[in-house]
């Protein structure tokens, strides 16, 4: 309407315009975790949405087991899919009234259980199996006695001492912590640590029996002996000797005795490993 201060003239309208929808997009997807077993539940995960409309983000879902159609929901659990079976998720960003371009993540071969993957010797396998467990919680103890022996299995002696660490503060009780702890000392060289967790372990369980590995009570106390003498503690070593067997003959004050077979040692110590090793062998 034209005014000139005074009077307004003839209003004109103006033809119409429709505010056009931009349709939004995201950048990439992601299932998470990237690891899992049937008993994990994986999530559909959008990165990097722009709409430049500045709507509300929203999506739609579509899984895909084996490349067949599956859930159109943001997660999928084992109901869905099995050990071997490939998974891939798509999603789609939409702002209520247009979609945008779809993404698709990189696939997820569901893995078997990671105990079932230590028992075949795929210790590298069964610790990612044991790390997206523990994702889900970190104080679940099975999981963590898992990671920590599939740790130690690889020899890495430091990560496996902090990983025993972890469960027991978790929970003290665990024998089989403990045993693993003592492997694990042995293997960064701090033999009376080594000695102290074994000696837990058997305070703890006297006839402990491990229910993934061929270990006893027996090879626990084969296992304190040998720290104990390679720590230098020969006092705790005869004692830990003697409650193997008292026909060993061994006496740290007695170079005589310093001898096993047809050799002869010259220390206490090297006198009583290759009893030990001879002992072991025998089991």
């Amino acid at each position: 309407t034209p005014f000139d201060g005074i009077d307004p003239g003839t209003p004109q309208t103006s033809a119409q315009v429709t505010v056009d929808n931009t349709a939004p997009s995201i950048t990439s997807v992601a299932i998470d975790p990237g690891i899992g077993t049937e008993i994990t539940v994986f999530s559909c995960q959008p990165s990097g949405w722009s709409d430049i409309d500045n709507d509300t983000p929203g999506y739609t879902w579509q899984w895909t087991v084996n490349t067949l159609p599956s859930v159109t929901t943001q997660t999928i659990d084992g109901g869905y899919f099995n050990v071997g079976d490939i998974l891939e998720c798509t999603a789609t960003p939409f702002d209520g009234i247009d979609p945008g371009t779809p993404q698709t993540s990189a696939q997820v071969t569901v893995g078997p259980p990671p105990w079932i993957s230590y028992a075949q010797g795929d210790y590298a396998g069964a610790c990612s199996g044991f790390d997206a467990l523990l994702a889900v919680d970190a104080a679940d103890a099975d999981a963590l006695l898992g990671k920590a022996w599939c740790t130690l299995k690889q020899l890495q002696g430091a990560a496996a001492v902090t990983a025993f660490q972890a469960l027991l503060a978790v929970d003290s009780t665990v024998t089989d912590g403990w045993v693993g702890l003592s492997a694990a000392f042995s293997l960064t060289g701090d033999h009376l640590d080594a000695a102290n967790a074994a000696q837990n372990a058997l305070d703890l369980d006297a006839s402990y029996s491990s229910v993934h590995d061929d270990l006893d009570a027996e090879d626990v106390r084969v296992a304190l002996a040998r720290a104990l003498v390679l720590g230098g503690d020969f006092i705790g070593a005869e004692r830990a000797l003697n409650e193997l067997s008292t026909s060993h003959g061994l006496n740290m004050h007695d170079l005589e005795t310093w001898t096993f077979g047809t050799d002869s040692w010259d220390s206490y110590q090297l006198a009583a490993l290759a009893y030990l090793q001879s002992y072991q062998e025998s089991m």
